[in-house]
């Protein structure tokens, strides 16, 4: 049985070449996989989410034993019919694009753990993630909300096998993918070169999906110009075309909700017109499938299952016009084993390479990478590995591919530096309000010089307007290629105000300004956290706005300290956690022989974490604050007061040289807010305890106060908002409105 298998497959392929060989004289590549029958053309529209359909489409002719010579696809339809081509089974296909997590697909954002903890310090000065860059005296934008990473990654997995293809003739299937040239507006017919990038090509959706360059031109989506290519497969050699339309009628209100909608009816507009075109060009022969989609949207990415199921009915609708394409049992199962090519053996990498940087120095580059020479290739490791370099912050995408050289078979990696770069402007808003006059309100705006050197060194700028408001500087330098050890220098200059209280009286509100300049020296330990020495020196002043005059705040005092500092941030999300754990260790140690003006210690220590189930998070919290009794200047005092800080209180009432805070939060994760305004609303309740202390008394766990608060928490396009109502002893209740909060 396995001889005669093998003959079998082996006499199949033989005719196939022979076939390809007599088509290709004819300059023709689609060819009649079966001798004696027509060649069979499948062309696949654009349709967004409604393309799911293809793959029930897939799955009838399946069912029908109808083989396909060649397949020509633009955007989704590219997607479905390259999956295919490349030797899919539909179910696989379905797999790939329907039953994926879209919105992650969606997002480019890597995960918050394998980002440098150099970039988690970008979350706690809420900075959006709108970036400007500034090129040639200008400002530029990026070239897509969404650059696609992800979406890359997924694709070239699921086609990996066909890496050795040189032309997309030689895949099971003979393909093209339809795509725009941005610069020019005409079509291009893609049938060589990476598979991945060629389907990643014809989806890109201008002004949602960056564009992709391939071979000097930028591309986009094919559906602009050909969204349905029945003519590239009838030029490819089609005798029948099957031509599935599963496009999308323009959309009604509820479809132009948000950006991308908005975008998808400028392309269904624009496409309209050549889709008549090509419909006029089928033939009497030709089959058409026309799912009825109905109000399916091209951005309903969840309701990819029932597409499917339309797209299978309709495909049965025809199954008399469809029939006499189908062979018999023998024939379809070698046309099946055909197609049917499957995975490679698992190679071997032997060597490993970059390419396409040009800022940033490759061995930076290459010590993200963990995949080693002489490893069998392990997939999740080299998604790792690409995570990581992604994780840079400095590539709008990275590839990944094998390659053969010389008869060895390497891993190369393949990185794009943003257009954008290496100058960025980021903006970001804090607002805090207890509604009783207390009024925090703060713009930062922030300008990042990466790869100042071949070491990835870096010049940091922030202005912040408002209250608090300044301007500081930083220049981070690393001493090694792994980005371990680091050398930092800045300056900068704050001003705030602080309220100083007598039981819940407001006796004085003081505008402090800090003028200080700095180093520091330190280690990153990988992702996961930082430690720092350094030391600071400088002025602080205190200008009374309001109340009266506190003894023992001087006007001025001097400022020199030695400080380290050592922070733990495994948390994936520093807003609304689901997970993870963080911890911050601090210390202060002003002396005059430093500079400063009194002598004092003053030591800290945070630790918290979050655990989930479902949509259901508890978030846990300790703190603690000592002088070792060294006494602090009221400037510099611990403070609590204000939402999940012992709501109840107002910001900063309670002060003093020792505190003790704890805090437990639960909040439910409520899906469904329009995509426009935020992506998800939080309910939550948060249960406090804690106090401060004074000069030389001790902590006594009988004073403890306590407090709570009730909540409704979002993420928005400006950052974190939370509205909430706190409770305390002695019936005290606060009202909290604020923008730009973090763990």
């Amino acid at each position: 049985m396995l001889r005669r298998a093998s003959s079998a497959v082996l006499l199949a392929s033989l005719l196939l070449s022979a076939a390809a060989a007599r088509a290709a004289e004819d300059g023709a590549i689609c060819v009649p996989s079966i001798p004696g029958r027509p060649s069979v053309g499948l062309v696949l529209s654009g349709g967004g989410a409604r393309g799911a359909a293809h793959a029930g489409v897939l799955r009838v002719l399946e069912e029908l034993r109808i083989p396909i010579d060649c397949i020509a696809g633009t955007s989704s339809g590219a997607i479905v019919g390259g999956l295919y081509a490349a030797g899919l089974d539909p179910d696989q296909v379905q797999k790939v694009y329907v039953d994926v997590d879209w919105n992650r697909a969606f997002s480019d954002r890597p995960s918050r753990r394998t980002r440098s903890f150099r970039r988690k310090l970008d979350d706690a000065a809420f900075l959006g993630n709108l970036e400007l860059g500034i090129v040639g005296g200008g400002f530029r934008l990026p070239s897509g909300v969404i650059a696609g990473q992800h979406i890359n990654t997924l694709l070239k997995t699921a086609t990996l096998h066909a890496s050795s293809a040189r032309t997309f003739d030689e895949l099971a299937i003979p393909f093209r993918a339809i795509a725009t040239d941005m610069n020019t507006g005409r079509m291009v017919v893609l049938g060589k070169g990476d598979l991945a990038r060629a389907m990643r090509a014809s989806m890109s959706v201008p002004a949602i999906f960056a564009p992709v360059e391939i071979d000097g031109r930028l591309l986009a989506d094919g559906g602009l110009v050909r969204n349905l290519p029945v003519d590239v497969a009838r030029v490819m050699g089609a005798d029948v075309i099957i031509a599935v339309d599963a496009g999308t009628p323009l959309a009604g209100k509820q479809e132009l909700a948000d950006l991308v909608g908005l975008s998808v009816q400028v392309i269904n507009v624009l496409t309209q017109q050549n889709v008549d075109q090509s419909l006029e060009q089928l033939r009497a022969d030709d089959v058409l499938i026309l799912p009825p989609l109905g109000e399916l949207g091209a951005t309903a990415f969840e309701r990819g299952p029932e597409a499917v199921g339309i797209g299978a009915e309709a495909t049965r609708a025809k199954r008399e016009v469809l029939a006499r394409l189908a062979v018999p049992e023998q024939q379809w199962q070698r046309w099946l084993q055909h197609q049917r090519r499957g995975e490679n053996a698992v190679p071997t990498i032997e060597f490993i390479r970059v390419t396409g940087n040009q800022r940033v120095a490759p061995e930076l580059i290459e010590s993200r990478i963990r995949t080693a020479p002489g490893e069998p290739l392990k997939l999740e490791r080299v998604y790792r590995d690409v995570e990581r370099v992604y994780a840079m912050d400095d590539f709008e995408q990275v590839y990944f591919d094998l390659v053969e050289e010389g008869g060895r078979t390497g891993l190369e990696v393949r990185v794009r530096e943003k257009s954008w770069g290496p100058n960025y402007l980021k903006f970001g808003v804090k607002i805090a309000d207890d509604l009783e006059g207390s009024t925090r309100f703060s713009l930062l705006i922030n300008h990042l010089r990466t790869n100042v050197n071949r070491r990835g060194g870096e010049w940091r700028n922030e202005l912040r307007i408002g209250m608090p408001r300044g301007i500081a500087t930083e220049f981070y330098q690393p001493l090694d290629t792994f980005d371990d050890w680091f050398f930092a220098v800045g300056a900068g200059h704050d001003s705030r105000e602080d309220d100083y209280f007598t039981g819940d009286v407001q006796d004085s509100t003081y505008r402090r300004g800090l003028t200080e300049l700095g180093f520091d020296f330190g280690r990153q330990i990988s992702t996961f956290g930082e430690l720092r020495l350094g030391y600071r020196n400088g002025r602080v002043s205190n200008e009374r706005m309001i109340g009266v005059p506190l003894a023992g705040l001087a006007d001025e005092e001097d400022v020199g300290m030695a400080r380290f500092r050592a922070t733990v941030d495994q948390l994936d999300d520093p807003y609304f956690p689901t997970s993870g754990f963080y911890a911050r260790l601090g210390g202060d140690f002003s002396r005059q022989n430093l500079g400063a003006s009194t002598d004092y210690d003053k030591l800290s220590f945070v630790a918290g974490g979050a655990v989930s189930w479902e949509r259901n998070t508890w978030v846990l919290e300790g703190s603690y604050g000592d002088d070792r009794g060294t006494g602090l200047p009221l400037w510099d005092q611990f403070t609590l007061g204000g939402f999940l800080d012992l709501a109840g209180y107002r910001q900063q009432q309670l002060r003093g040289d020792r505190f003790v805070a704890a805090r437990a939060i639960y909040y439910n994760r409520v899906p469904g807010l329009p995509e426009a305004l935020a992506d998800d609303l939080y309910l939550g309740l948060s249960v406090e305890g804690g106090n401060t202390w004074s000069g030389a008394s001790d902590i006594d766990l009988d004073d403890l106060r306590y407090g709570g608060s009730l909540f409704v928490g979002m993420r928005t396009v400006v950052g974190p908002i939370h509205f909430a109502v706190g409770m305390a002893e002695d019936s005290r209740i606060t009202y909290y409105f604020s923008l730009g909060r973090s763990f």
